[in-house]
């Protein structure tokens, strides 16, 4: 038996340079040949975008033993977690971007593709947060703090490099501004996936966790009864904020903001690079408009008119959440997304963005339709899409165009015949700009 302390000591990696497939697929680091890939990219799960992926490669080719590269094929040699990555390559740009970066889960033959043929199915990172207790106290702390805790956390059980951003700042830039295929992939840019020659824009906003933000509410977290998905819940809700894992080539991006919305995709027959097949997604006339939110805000503060002080009383302060645009089109009618929720908020501010975010959550949950495109690396959940109806590539009407949000996307890639992405899509919704805070009040007990 050979002692040799890496399997891929030997190997002939398949070659960098061969992107005659609309996949690149890395187990541990080394590119394998691989046949069709399903990645899924959806709003749901422990984080605000969670992933899962599964693809086929041959067992053999070109001489080399390809099941080798899992260590999931000796189990009982296993020290650590298979790692894989995948990058897809967009139809219209051609260019390859990072797409799904996650811990296999599974390896065998593939019952429908020949003894030649193997299936791995993967997840996400994010996936993993339910897997790694918490014990830790929160009071008064810094979401750079928050973040560094969680990241460590998940580097000791996972190895796999894991960075945060946390900093203060707004991407505003044009699509001359935008960076090429070479700086995302050398980990230069923070989620910026488009290349320069793509039309499609970010918007306007990207605002990140800065190290300003605070969460003024105290929480302790307890070994076997939380977990990391606890703690990310709680800062999400506490500062309106929405966190997922972004993929790199070496690794994962821990990402913290209250604009989730990172780009807008145009119709290729608006002059965008987005080739749309497909779109029979409806505009739901009367989704939720509206949610209150209850708290026992401890901890706010009061304005007098020479000193500021902690309003400590028994009272629930009560905070209404309304979609505007869409309470005038239900004919002023309020659509309570729930009943009153009692949130444990400890200050007003902390129950306004509680509202907003939850209330963006329902009306997300009640608009819904679906479109195909062709090959579209990188669109991802809470961004934005400019189409028509759209049958056969061919737009329907002369209606003006609708801004749909993407909800989940399946991109469905294969080796041979033509590569798709399905899109769920509903109304575009912004937590800050359409959802406003129009009432509060004390409210008695629960």
């Amino acid at each position: 038996m050979s002692t040799a302390t890496s399997p891929l000591s030997d190997w002939v990696p398949y070659p960098e340079s061969d992107d005659t497939t609309p996949s690149r697929v890395y187990v541990n680091g080394v590119r394998i040949p691989t046949g069709d890939v399903d990645l899924h990219v959806r709003k749901e799960g422990p984080l605000d975008v969670t992933r899962y992926a599964e693809g086929y490669f041959p067992s053999r080719k070109d001489g080399t033993d390809w099941l080798t590269a899992f260590n999931t094929h000796a189990p009982n040699q296993q020290t650590n977690f298979d790692t894989i990555r995948v990058d897809i390559r967009d139809h219209t740009t051609h260019a390859f971007y990072p797409t799904f970066r996650g811990i296999i889960t599974g390896v065998g033959n593939a019952a429908d593709g020949g003894p030649q043929w193997w299936k791995w199915r993967a997840e996400g990172l994010g996936h993993r947060l339910d897997d790694v207790p918490a014990s830790k106290n929160f009071n008064g702390i810094n979401v750079k703090d928050i973040l560094r805790y969680v990241a460590d956390r998940l580097n000791d059980k996972l190895h796999v490099p894991i960075t945060y951003d946390a900093s203060h700042r707004s991407v505003q830039q044009g699509a001359g501004d935008e960076p090429t295929e070479d700086e995302y992939n050398r980990g230069d840019t923070y989620a910026e996936r488009y290349n320069p020659n793509d039309p499609d824009t970010p918007d306007g906003n990207r605002s990140i966790a800065d190290d300003l933000d605070t969460v003024s509410s105290y929480k302790t977290f307890q070994y076997g009864k939380h977990t990391l998905s606890d703690i990310l819940d709680w800062l999400a809700e506490k500062l309106n904020l929405y966190i997922w894992f972004e993929p790199t080539p070496n690794g994962a991006r821990l990402v913290t903001t209250n604009q989730p919305t990172t780009h807008t995709h145009r119709a290729h027959y608006l002059d965008g690079n987005t080739q749309i097949v497909n779109n029979d997604a409806l505009s739901e006339l009367k989704p939720v408009n509206t949610l209150i939110v209850k708290a026992p805000a401890k901890r706010s503060v009061q304005d007098t008119d020479t000193y500021t002080y902690n309003e400590r009383g028994t009272q629930l302060v009560a905070v209404k959440a309304r979609h505007q645009t869409l309470y005038e089109r239900a004919g002023g009618v309020e659509l309570h997304a729930e009943p009153h929720r009692l949130s444990d908020a400890m200050t007003k501010q902390e129950a306004v963005n509680e509202a907003r975010k939850r209330l963006k959550s329902a009306i997300d949950e009640t608009t819904a339709g679906d479109m195909q495109t062709l090959l579209r690396s990188p669109i991802t959940p809470y961004d934005t899409i400019e189409a028509k109806p759209t049958v056969d590539e061919y737009a329907l009407t002369d209606m003006d165009s609708l801004t749909y949000e993407v909800s989940r996307v399946h991109h469905q890639v294969r080796a041979s015949g033509l590569s798709e992405t399905s899109l769920n899509v509903g109304i575009h919704t912004d937590s800050l700009a359409d959802i406003e805070i129009i009432d509060s009040w004390q409210s008695e007990g629960a």
